[in-house]
């Protein structure tokens, strides 16, 4: 099959999309106009939080201040691996601070835009199969979880179009077992790395993919796996070794392979906030953002200077959580560690007032931190004691369910509106986004136990999906939705296998039936 072949899907995907991401970004126009905040940038892209984690550092770099997130925090220099910013700075080089948003958000819609030709491509690289390879790229040519992070400066807005390029680049060599491809591969999975540290995990995948079982312990497999291995690494480490370098003269000796937070604090909230999300974390799925929403209103009404209102806020917090939670933990205990949390918001932000220049380990190393850390910690280990079964089996289970019976639509506005008042259009949407949400993460599943002829695509997907939900359920033990989404590629192929599968089947009964 060729590019040719897909191009209508090529085609379509940019029109509906970028349609599909003009509502979105006038939508995000209109809530500004609203509420008078800050939804867009420069009215070219929509805002998001973690924008400015990534779009600083060339303004610091070109005031000769070097790569930083802050020139004033030495931590600063390591928080962020250089990925996407680079892949920003490179578009605000060429087009200037403004118009770089506005080339930004094309940029990433192409890269969708061709990564739909390339699913197609791989499929058919893999399988030898036409059908299964136009459903796969019909499918994910419509799925919005990606498309609709095009208008986003985050790095969702490309990890899944480069996820699908690499798996492109080992359909190729699957099928010329050209070494050289190897090196572009690793490359490749190089700048994924640097722009999302934890999709390193296809790097192992892939290469667990290439091992020929059968012939494992022969030495000309082994001679080979390790040819193919130097190549495949070499190109991995032709980007990130500079990375390691660099960070490694920049800390004085510390080896920081991807990217690090200091003081157990990657937000401004402090390790008194991490802790009591850990503690929340027990019993609940916190990728929801109920621990952080609960942190900014509380510093909120300490700013405000209303302390009715944070006293309160803690009270309905406390009675909204599970009642069993309190047959394991002392509510009051909570609930004047909460009262601490508060408390320790105040010092924690009247130091910062009367430090200005103070730096991020001043005031994040302040005692209140250290023993809030110690008492929500105290809690969280004494819950997951006795309720293991709950900590480790339930509230994962729970978890993943509500992942994938949902409809994902939180970044798309449109289908958010204030009021709640969907209408029938944006029930429909909601619905359309549900079973696309739904019908691919347990076609993933089902296709991972059951699917034929697909032994290299099964073992990278099984290996990727299974440290995935490790990392987020068990050890982070916090999965937002947009951490799943470098998944919707994986899981639009496997939907599109049985959409073959289905609709081959249909059609030759249809086709077996005599004329009436």
């Amino acid at each position: 099959m060729k590019f040719k072949e897909f191009l209508w899907i090529f085609l379509a995907a940019l029109l509906i999309w970028g349609i599909g991401n003009e509502l979105n970004l006038a939508t995000a126009k209109t809530k500004a106009e609203q509420t008078g905040r800050k939804t867009t940038v420069y009215d070219y892209m929509i805002e998001h939080p973690d924008r400015t984690g990534y779009t600083p550092h060339i303004h610091y770099i070109l005031q000769g201040d070097g790569y930083t997130l802050d020139p004033k925090e030495p931590e600063m220099d390591v928080r962020r691996s250089p990925g996407y910013p680079f892949f920003y700075a490179a578009h605000f080089l060429m087009f200037g601070e403004e118009t770089s948003f506005l080339v930004l958000r094309y940029t990433q819609l192409l890269l969708f835009g061709l990564s739909c030709v390339w699913m197609g491509l791989l499929v058919y690289n893999f399988s030898n199969n036409r059908k299964w390879a136009k459903w796969a790229a019909i499918i994910y040519a419509i799925s919005p979880t990606t498309s609709m992070h095009v208008y986003f400066a985050i790095t969702e807005g490309i990890i899944p179009s480069l996820s699908i390029l690499v798996l492109y680049l080992y359909s190729n060599y699957y099928k010329s077992q050209k070494k050289s491809l190897l090196y572009w591969m690793g490359l490749c999975l190089g700048a994924i790395f640097l722009i999302r540290p934890v999709m390193g995990v296809m790097l192992p995948a892939i290469f667990l993919a290439i091992v020929n079982y059968r012939k494992l312990f022969t030495l000309q497999h082994i001679k080979e796996l390790f040819v193919a291995g130097l190549i495949y690494g070499a190109g991995f480490v032709t980007l990130v070794a500079p990375w390691v370098i660099r960070n490694y003269i920049h800390t004085n000796g510390e080896i920081i392979v991807a990217e690090k937070f200091y003081q157990e604090a990657p937000m401004n909230f402090g390790r008194s906030h991490l802790y009591f999300r850990t503690l929340c974390s027990a019993w609940q799925n916190t990728g929801t953002g109920v621990a952080e929403l609960f942190s900014h209103k509380l510093r909120n009404d300490i700013i405000r200077k209303d302390t009715t209102a944070a006293y309160q806020r803690i009270e309905n917090f406390i009675e909204a959580q599970p009642k069993d939670v309190y047959t394991i933990i002392d509510k009051q205990e909570f609930k004047q560690a909460l009262y601490e949390l508060h408390t320790c918001f105040q010092a924690t932000l009247a130091y910062r007032e009367a430090h200005p220049d103070a730096i991020r380990k001043d005031w994040l190393n302040l005692p209140c931190q250290f023993e809030l850390k110690d008492k929500f910690k105290t809690m969280w280990t004494t819950y997951k004691g006795k309720r293991a079964l709950n900590y480790y089996g339930i509230v994962p289970a729970k978890s993943l369910f509500k992942f994938i019976f949902q409809s994902s639509t939180q970044h798309i506005l449109f289908l958010n509106p204030k009021d709640g008042q969907l209408g029938l259009l944006g029930f429909g949407g909601k619905l359309y986004c549900f079973a696309m949400n739904a019908g691919a993460f347990v076609s993933l599943l089902l296709f991972l136990l059951f699917a034929k002829n697909s032994r290299d695509l099964r073992i990278i997907f099984s290996f990727i999906l299974i440290v995935s939900l490790l990392v987020f359920l068990y050890l982070l033990r916090h999965l937002e939705n947009r951490y799943m989404v470098p998944l919707v590629p994986f899981a639009s192929i496997a939907l599109g296998y049985w959409a073959y599968l289905i609709t081959d089947l249909f059609l030759k009964r249809l086709k077996s039936k005599p004329n009436s």
